[in-house]
Formats: C-alpha cells, structure tokens, sequence
C-alpha cells in the first residue's frame, strides 16, 4: 500500500488501458522520467498512526476501507476515515482483537 512510482504503473499500464487518456498522461510522465505529482485521497492528521499490514493480516481487504478502486476512473474516498469510524470497526471485531485498543499510542503518536 502506498505511492507508487510510475514505473510500477507502467509496469501494467504499458498494455493495460494504454489508450486511455489518463494512462497516456501517465506514461508521459514515465517518459520524461518525472514523478508524477499524486493527491492523497485519504490523508490522516499528522498525529495519527495507521498501518496496513495488521489490517490485511486480520483479513481485511483493501475494498474494506477504500471501495471498489479498480472500478473508479478517479480515487475518491468512500468512508469518513475519523477516529469514530476506525473505533466502530474494530469495536465490532472479537474481544480478543480490540483488547489493545485501550492504549491511545495504538493510533496516537
């Protein structure tokens, strides 16, 4: 989960898509060998901690929290990412997975 750099894009989008508008924008940017200047869609506070692999290794699929991505035509968020929608996730979850959720510095850095 992150970034990715464009020539992990690329790395499909050379075949897949490739004559779609944006994909072409992309591959201009791997050709003149430049970054390509993301916007977050979803962006926490600098204070907050998050990491996905306790979330994938718990089962949790990417669509769980960021939607059906493969079938936008632009990243948007899909859930208000506050600490209230966090805490009702994991409040749902088995007792013996919320237990360390006591602790403030499990998020809160």
């Amino acid at each position: 989960a992150g970034i990715p750099s464009v020539d992990k894009c690329m790395g499909c989008h050379s075949v897949i898509a490739a004559d779609r508008p944006t994909i072409q924008a992309v591959a201009d940017y791997a050709e003149r060998g430049e970054t390509i200047p993301w916007v977050r869609v979803n962006d926490q506070p600098e204070f907050v901690f998050f990491s996905h692999p306790p979330h994938l290794g718990a089962g949790l699929s990417c669509e769980t929290c960021h939607g059906n991505v493969r079938g936008m035509d632009v990243a948007r968020p899909v859930n208000r990412m506050d600490m209230g929608w966090c805490l009702d996730c994991h409040l749902a979850q088995p007792e013996d997975k919320v237990a360390r959720l006591t602790d403030c510095l499990a998020c809160h850095k």
